[in-house]
């Protein structure tokens, strides 16, 4: 019935595929490939075929299928349509014949929702994960009210769907079940975004848009690594209210053990990050536990009420009541060692520690798919006797329970778990048991009394030994048990899943969410040594919600999140450029930002984010050592009186104190700054009609958890209780680090005063002299480079951070939004982007301070612990408020797309690309849009060559850039040619061309008159 319904209409957000086909959506690839390459046709026939197999309606061309590929609906299923299909009582009894032609929200009372149970199919399936999955969704189905409910399976899983289908059907009727058959081969592996990947999320995209549910449940989010598995919608595709079922994200709260350890080995992390971002992309996320909700808000840029936990359920065939155990004896049950957290080798330590009058007669009994040589390898270094551990393999679901009933003991030594169901099937059979107090298993246990360390097997055997050997205690436990998890029902977790999403519902007849607009990042992206980098890679994750990213770089990264997005190398990009709805340049002062600087910037307008308004050291690079390049950057960014002020001394000098900043500001749709401070340096330079494009969005910082204080402070060589003043990030003279040093001793603290962060070449050895001159030598240390594991011990450690600036050039401090994020009191001066700090949240001294108000300062806080804390708890919060990237993320879009929209020559732009223009009529199209759009720049003092020698002009310009010009057939002119052999210089600062005069310039020019001059012009004729 669904396949006819694909076929019957289009569906909402229908759009034609540029091939020629009749399946909406497909906007892959050029016409006539939709979803492969040419060179991948095998591949491409691979789509057609799962597309016919999955009944969508007219088949693209893809690899010479063709629409007789499609295959009829089989007998059985064309006298079901003919004659409908058999319901229980509790199913809805609407028909859904071919004349019901209404809109799915005027035939039914409630929302039609739709169960993507793939993760019910794969290799999960009969797993914690997979059971829970399949359980909720029965609950669901169950407790549907006057909902409808449909179920989506994957058909590649044939025998896996057909078991669920026999299980769901009789609940909601054969005509509630949807199947698509993705191709084969399109396991994400180590690439999410293949083509035969993408097709896979076209098909499965068309097979939702056939069934129009209100909203779509995924079961699981995390499937597809090496099966034909499909989680992710497209992006380019119109995609329906979603919510997920969040089970974990252990991976991201032990990035060490997975991200980068043993699954970026096996090549796990793109397919890995490419699910995390989407669940970014979640209308609402169910999460089976409380501690997993707080997992989600910690990683995840969604706001609270986008996270709900609903808990678990234990089956009813889980109770005390079985049959004989399927293993002999006596035996210390484990479930599912298959993973790293499952701590197995602890496990058998512990057991190992068990006395051996306990041991007697008792077994180890483990399931999972670590190989049993190992496990016997682990048994016997830790003394076990040969025997002591049993290794079941797999066991079957329907063996479960009367294996559970018939342990001694049930242990789950996990060191992290989302929900933990085998700890509640185990209760619910009666089995005395304990568990590990991480992650939910507190939360199913209920009590702590069966709870231990799992990363002490002392601890471990403690609690495991007092159940073995305390037949009343193992008594209890097992009444308990059964009581206990009668309270984690299926039917009360849908209860709470269905509340949750009535209220993440659309409005009746919502249209569903347009496509993302495709947006190119540009800018160094981690590993490359770069804060930029490192700022970006925080950004992203909350960015992509709103668009489609690709991410454009030197280096292509592959360590978290971002190896989920598709990536380009930035050589070579700029023929791209057009490719994309919005493109932004993450841009700063090194010479990792060249091809930004030298060849996006001037072929696009785009949002530009200037991480340093001052560009100096990037300019000298960019030049080489020409004097001659310099010159021209000089003059092109700053005009003329920085240029002959740069001919008249040191060209090197003047650049570095200049901000050279122009060219962006007049290349870009808009520019992102950070901070007011470097807003204010913009205008002082410019003038405010060059920043009319110009915005502050504030920098970004997410509360990262911190290593343990008193282990950080062991590993750092501190003592416990000492007082620890830490100056974070890089060491350098406009730091302030000798008055700091001064201080300390002035302060009479016995503190030790950590300079944490690499150092400029020399500087600590002129710490050390300035504080053996102080008598503090041994209070003070430089670290240097630090690794970001020790950066966060000495987060962890310190008690004062102290964050001063002698300048500024508009940058904004990461390490001061670090000390902040992780609760520390923060010392600062008014400098630059410091001053604009809450004035609750930081000791802030003048912009100069003296070392007796840097002492006063250290005084105060270092004897007032109630000061610092309160200082502290301000300052986390202002980080979680204002710096959240989830906020950043929304101001960058609302940035973004007002800039896309101001920019009209970007339409007439991106309309003339596919045209043949010749290099003249280039030149003429370039003159015509910058009069049709002027860019806001610097307002210019034009002068002609009589005003040329006028002592007045710079009291005259008013912040105006005095700009050579003539009149030339009735139209004005540069003449930086003529000005240039007036002064005797070597060569023109630029070619000479039509100029565009706009409203706020100044003529300075005899006998011009009005009519030669645009409105809006002052005009001086006298001098």
């Amino acid at each position: 019935m669904a396949r006819a319904a694909g076929r019957r209409r289009r569906g909402r957000g229908a759009l034609p595929c540029p091939g020629g086909c009749r399946v909406p959506g497909h906007d892959l690839r050029p016409a006539g490939t939709c979803g492969a390459g040419a060179a991948d046709r095998g591949r491409a026939g691979e789509s057609a075929r799962a597309l016919a197999r999955s009944g969508g309606g007219g088949l693209c061309r893809l690899g010479g299928a063709g629409r007789g590929a499609a295959r009829r609906p089989s007998a059985a299923a064309r006298t079901h349509r003919r004659r409908g299909e058999a319901r229980s009582p509790a199913a809805p009894q609407r028909s859904r014949s071919r004349v019901d032609r209404r809109h799915p929200h005027q035939r039914r009372p409630g929302m039609k929702l739709l169960l993507d149970l793939q993760g019910a199919q794969g290799g999960s399936r009969h797993a914690g994960l997979g059971r829970y999955t399949r359980e909720l969704a029965l609950a669901l189905a169950a407790g549907r009210g006057g909902h409808e409910v449909h179920v989506l399976l994957n058909g590649s899983m044939a025998e896996a769907a057909d078991a669920l289908e026999a299980e769901f059907a009789p609940l909601l009727g054969r005509w509630a079940i949807h199947r698509f058959v993705a191709p084969a081969g399109c396991a994400a592996g180590a690439d999410p975004h293949h083509p035969l990947r993408r097709a896979a999320e076209l098909i499965r995209a068309e097979a939702v848009r056939a069934v129009a549910p209100d909203m779509l449940h995924v079961g699981s989010p995390f499937e597809g690594w090496n099966e034909p598995l499909v989680t992710t919608w497209p992006d380019s595709m119109p995609r329906p209210a979603t919510v997920a079922t969040l089970h974990d994200l252990i991976p991201l709260s032990f990035p060490q053990q997975y991200l980068d350890g043993a699954w970026r080995d096996a090549g796990l992390v793109p397919w890995y990050a490419r699910h995390v971002l989407e669940l970014g992309r979640m209308d609402g996320l169910l999460c089976n536990s409380e501690a997993t909700r707080q997992e989600g808000l910690h990683h995840l840029d969604l706001p609270p009420e986008a996270l709900c936990s609903v808990g678990g359920g234990v089956s009813s065939r889980f109770n005390p009541g079985q049959g004989a155990s399927p293993v002999e004896g006596r035996y210390v049950l484990c479930l599912g060692l298959n993973d790293i957290r499952k701590n197995e080798a602890r496990l058998i330590q512990a057991f190992a520690l068990l006395p051996a009058a306990l041991r007697e007669g008792l077994v180890l009994a483990v399931t999972g798919s670590v190989p049993d040589a190992h496990l016997q390898a682990l048994a016997a270094e830790a003394g076990l006797p040969p025997g002591s551990l049993r290794h079941l393999g797999f066991v079957a679901e329907d063996a479960l329970p009367a294996l559970h009933a018939g342990a001694a003991l049930f242990v789950m030594p996990s060191l992290a778990e989302g929900f933990g169901l085998p700890l509640a099937e185990a209760m619910a059979a009666g089995a005395p048991f304990c568990a590990s107090d991480r992650g939910a298993l507190p939360e199913v246990a209920g009590r702590a009394d069966v709870l231990f360390n799992p990363e002490d097997p002392a601890d471990m055997a403690r609690v495991m030994g007092r159940i073995l050997g305390d037949a009343a205690f193992a008594r209890e436990l097992s009444a308990y048990g059964p009581a206990r998890a009668a309270e984690l029902t299926w039917a009360a977790a849908a209860a709470r899943a269905w509340a949750a999403m009535e209220g993440w519902a659309p409005p009746a007849g919502a249209p569903w969410r347009a496509p993302l607009p495709r947006l190119a990042m540009t800018g160094p992206l981690p590993p490359e040594p770069s804060g930029i980098a490192d700022y970006s890679a925080e950004l992203v994750p909350a960015l992509a919600r709103h668009y489609a990213i690709t991410l454009v770089s030197g280096e292509k990264p592959r360590r978290g999140l971002l190896a989920g997005l598709p990536w380009m190398p930035v050589e070579g990009f700029a023929p791209h450029l057009w490719r994309f709805d919005r493109v932004l340049h993450q841009v700063g002062n090194s010479h990792l930002h060249h091809t930004q600087h030298a060849l996006l910037l001037p072929r696009r307008p785009a949002t530009t984010v200037l991480h340093d308004v001052g560009l100096p050291e990037y300019r000298r690079w960019a030049a080489d050592g020409s004097g001659a390049a310099l010159l021209a950057a000089i003059y092109r960014n700053q005009g003329y009186p920085a240029l002959l002020a740069a001919l008249g001394g040191d060209a090197g000098a003047v650049a570095q104190s200049l901000p050279l900043s122009a060219q962006v500001l007049e290349e870009s749709a808009g520019v992102i700054v950070h901070s007011q401070a470097a807003l204010g340096l913009l205008r002082d330079a410019y003038g405010q009609p060059a920043l009319a494009r110009t915005r502050v969005v504030p920098h970004l910082r997410r509360a990262q958890p911190l290593p343990d204080r008193l282990a950080a402070r062991a590993r750092l060589g501190l003592d416990a209780e000492g007082l620890v003043i830490v100056s974070f990030g890089a060491c350098v003279p406009k730091k302030l680090p000798l008055p700091l040093v001064r201080a300390l001793a002035a302060s009479g603290l016995g503190a030790e005063l950590v300079f944490a962060g690499d150092a400029q070449p020399g500087l600590p050895e002129v710490i050390d002299a300035e504080a053996r001159a102080a008598g503090v030598a041994r209070q003070v240390r430089v670290t240097g480079q630090l690794s970001r594991a020790a950066y966060e011990d000495w987060l962890a450690a310190a008690d004062i951070a102290v964050q001063l600036r002698g300048r500024h050039q508009g940058e904004s401090s990461g390490a001061v939004a670090d000390a902040m994020a992780a609760g520390l009191a923060c010392i600062v001066n008014a400098m630059g982007s410091l001053a604009e700090l809450p004035s609750d949240a930081v000791l802030c001294l003048p912009a100069a301070p003296t070392v007796a108000e840097l002492a006063e300062a250290l005084a105060l806080l270092g004897r007032d612990p109630a000061r610092r804390e309160a200082l502290a708890r301000v300052a986390r919060a202002h980080v979680a408020h204002a710096l959240a990237p989830r906020r950043i993320a929304e101001a960058y879009r609302a940035a973004i797309e007002a800039d896309h929209e101001a920019c009209a020559p970007l339409a007439v732009c991106k309309a003339l690309q596919e045209g043949a223009i010749s290099t003249a009529g280039r030149a003429e199209l370039a003159d015509a849009l910058a009069a049709s759009f002027p860019r806001p720049r610097q307002p210019r003092l034009w002068i002609t060559a009589e005003g040329w020698s006028c002592a007045r002009f710079s009291d005259l310009a008013d912040g105006r850039r005095p700009e050579p010009v003539k009149l030339l057939d009735g139209e004005w002119h540069s003449d930086h040619a003529g000005l240039a052999e007036a002064l005797g210089l070597e060569r023109p600062a630029a070619a000479d061309g039509r100029v565009t005069l706009l409203h706020g310039d100044m003529m300075m020019a005899r006998g011009a008159g009005d009519s030669l001059l645009p409105e809006g012009i002052i005009i001086i004729t006298e001098w």
